[in-house]
């Protein structure tokens, strides 16, 4: 019974592995290289603002995941037993996957804070939600219906984007 428990751990590391890291990657780089291709060829003015967002997601994705993805590859193989296996590797191998699956659960709270801070639009649209439920002054709002930088102080709200 044990055997068969290893087996289906394996199997479940390494569909965690594809569909969580390889696929979404393969997919993100795939998408992103025909907007920045299309952003190349545009003559506007957002393509400055959007490069940097579409850069900082996928890094801040490999940054988050990769680590964690490296040490689950490490497990894979010492589990298939293609590298030696010793107590003290495996205690290893434990704490870094706690650390590092914690450092990819960061991804989750940090791409917010990628599209509040490069992303232009997004900072624009939180600005317009904000001011529609009062929580800052329609002032801090651009005249020109552009996005830009804006700070405000209304009630008891301070916001600077």
């Amino acid at each position: 019974m044990g055997n068969n428990t290893a087996n289906w751990r394996m199997l479940l590391r390494i569909l965690l592995q594809s569909f969580g890291f390889i696929v979404p990657l393969l997919i993100m780089l795939f998408c992103y290289r025909f907007t920045l291709r299309t952003l190349f060829e545009a003559h506007m003015r957002q393509k400055h603002w959007a490069m940097p967002v579409i850069f900082a997601v996928v890094l801040i994705f490999l940054l988050c995941w990769l680590s964690y993805n490296l040490v689950l590859l490490a497990d894979i193989l010492m589990r298939t037993q293609m590298t030696k296996e010793t107590c003290e590797c495996r205690n290893d191998i434990n704490q870094a996957l706690d650390a590092t699956e914690i450092l990819g659960i960061l991804h989750s709270c940090l791409n917010p804070f990628i599209y509040t801070f490069i992303g232009q639009k997004f900072r624009h649209g939180l600005l317009k939600i904000l001011a529609i439920h009062n929580l800052i002054s329609k002032d801090s709002l651009p005249k020109d219906n552009r996005p830009s930088f804006v700070g405000s102080f209304s009630g008891h709200t301070s916001t600077t984007l």
